[in-house]
């Protein structure tokens, strides 16, 4: 994690002039964290996307699953 490479307390200070850091993600922003993906397959997961799958395959086949 962050806090076992860098002292995050001295990081904080540093930069509390140039940036908001925030020690806990916000709710809002949960979906984005590993526990969220690691938590089970989504309705909304595409697994059989081809390897050089062009923009319209995304638009006709990805597009529709996420609307």
């Amino acid at each position: 994690s962050f806090a076992d490479i860098y002292d995050v307390d001295h990081f904080i200070e540093v930069l509390k002039h140039d940036i908001n850091i925030v020690r806990d993600l916000p709710s809002e922003f949960l979906w984005s964290t590993r526990e969220y993906y690691a938590a089970g397959i989504r309705e909304t997961r595409v697994k059989s996307a081809p390897v050089h799958a062009s923009a319209n395959w995304y638009l006709d086949n990805v597009l529709p699953i996420l609307q």
